[in-house]
């Protein structure tokens, strides 16, 4: 069952922003915080994420999963702002329901030598144990 706990610009749709606007979401999901992307992630909102991974690590960090199942368009801020979760992440970040076209990306910049895939949330998720043992 997902909780969701915090939506980017909740505000703004309920003050009249149209409900298929994009927007990031971020949810606690299996003991993992779940960041759901855009359908792209570039220098117009890669802080915006940057924002919600430091709000997660506020409310006691955790394992993150970073949901690319909307993802159609990656530029190198989004990517930069992926390596941010990376660097910054004491329990792991992980990406699953990346397209082919994103992990071309992935695989052009290195990225996927670092980060662990998988093909859905649920596989992401699971087997994650938090916290870590060093």
């Amino acid at each position: 069952m997902n909780d969701l706990f915090y939506t980017r610009w909740e505000d703004d749709i309920a003050n009249g922003l149209d409900e298929e606007e994009d927007f990031m979401q971020m949810l606690m999901e299996g003991g993992c915080w779940v960041f759901i992307l855009d359908k792209q992630l570039s220098a117009e909102n890669a802080q915006e994420l940057r924002g919600l991974f430091e709000e997660a690590r506020a409310r006691g960090g955790g394992p993150f999963v970073v949901d690319m199942s909307h993802l159609q368009y990656i530029d190198s801020s989004g990517l930069g702002a992926l390596v941010y979760l990376l660097r910054h992440s004491s329990g792991g970040a992980r990406l699953c329901c990346v397209s082919p076209k994103i992990q071309k990306m992935l695989e052009l910049a290195r990225l996927d030598q670092f980060f662990s895939i998988y093909p859905s949330r649920e596989e992401a998720i699971e087997g994650v144990q938090w916290p870590p043992i060093w």
